[in-house]
Formats: C-alpha cells, sequence, structure tokens
C-alpha cells in the first residue's frame, strides 16, 4: 500500500493543534472534527494539484480570472474541476489517439481506450475523467511512452439531465 504526504498550510497546523490540544485537555477527541480536518487538507492538495494542472494549459483568459477567484477562496474544489474538464478531454483524446495506433494492446488497455473514446458520454454517468486521465498515463508510463500534450480545449457534450445547455465560457461569463 502507497502512503502519501499532503502539505499542509499553517491555518490548518494550528487548527489541528487545537484539536489536538483540546483532546490532550479533555482526554477525549471528537471524531468529526478529526474528518473535517482531513478532507479539509485533501481538498487543499487537490486544489492544489488541479491549479498546477491549469497552470500547465494554455486556458482562456475568463477561465484563468474564474480560477484564480476559485483559489483565493480555496474551498470549492469541484468548479475548478470544472474549469480543468474541458482540457482533460483534450489531454485524454492526445493519448486515446497514439495509444490507438499499437497493435499490441492488452484487453484492459482496449477497455480503458474505449472508455477514453466514450469518456464525453461517460462523464454524466459517473465516470471521471480525471482518473481515466491518469490511467492513461499510467499505460504511457509502463510501456516508457511519453507524449507531449497540447492545449486542446474540447468542450463536455451537453449534460442530457439538465436543460442549461450553455458552455462552460458561457456559464463563466455570468460570474464575472
Amino acid at each position: 500500500m502507497e502512503t502519501y504526504v499532503y502539505p499542509i498550510s499553517t491555518a490548518n497546523i494550528t487548527a489541528l493543534q487545537a484539536i489536538v490540544d483540546d483532546a490532550t485537555k479533555s482526554g477525549r477527541i471528537e471524531p468529526t472534527a478529526l474528518r473535517s480536518m482531513a478532507e479539509t487538507v485533501l481538498r487543499e492538495f487537490r486544489m492544489g494539484r488541479c491549479e498546477a494542472y491549469l497552470a500547465s494549459k494554455d486556458i482562456l483568459p475568463i477561465e484563468r480570472e474564474a480560477a484564480e477567484n476559485l483559489k483565493l477562496l480555496r474551498n470549492d474544489e469541484r468548479a475548478l474541476d470544472t474549469i480543468a474538464l474541458p482540457y482533460r478531454l483534450g489531454d485524454i483524446q492526445q493519448i486515446a489517439d497514439v495509444l490507438g495506433k499499437l497493435d499490441d494492446l492488452s484487453k484492459a488497455e482496449e477497455r480503458l481506450l474505449d472508455t477514453a473514446y466514450s469518456i464525453g458520454q461517460l462523464i454524466y454517468h459517473g465516470t471521471s475523467a480525471r482518473d481515466v486521465l491518469k490511467r492513461l498515463h499510467a499505460v504511457l508510463r509502463v510501456r516508457g511512452m511519453s507524449v507531449d500534450l497540447k492545449t486542446r480545449r474540447i468542450e463536455p457534450p451537453r449534460n442530457p439531465f439538465k436543460s442549461a445547455g450553455k458552455t462552460l465560457a458561457d456559464r463563466l461569463s455570468k460570474l464575472s
């Protein structure tokens, strides 16, 4: 089992210290406080990872502004993921195009490639573009391959479960 070490902000260190101090004094600890603290640290880590991903892309100015605002809030991980989604879909397509040219794919790699090609429809049924991208990178790593990923933005198809029908850029322009 792999162990991860997450960075923690000084504000979270102070909050964690307060939890420990209270437990030391009372002899009891509030489990929901620990759970909430762990979720906060993980959320900050995931947001930092998403921010780093977006920094590697040439994103639209309106998206850059929205991402900067979300970084200041430090609490809306899903909104930041929404900004990253079209770029992740572009990366998925680029990697899938490279892997699709290979003749010696295993059955698992073929299934992953099928998922990658239909990710636009699957994201509304619970499939995570971030997880698919992570698995595609793992296949590249195992095969000793690398792909020079360009910034390619693919707007996800309209969510069949919502009637909005607007693009991400349209929704973000209303926030500005």
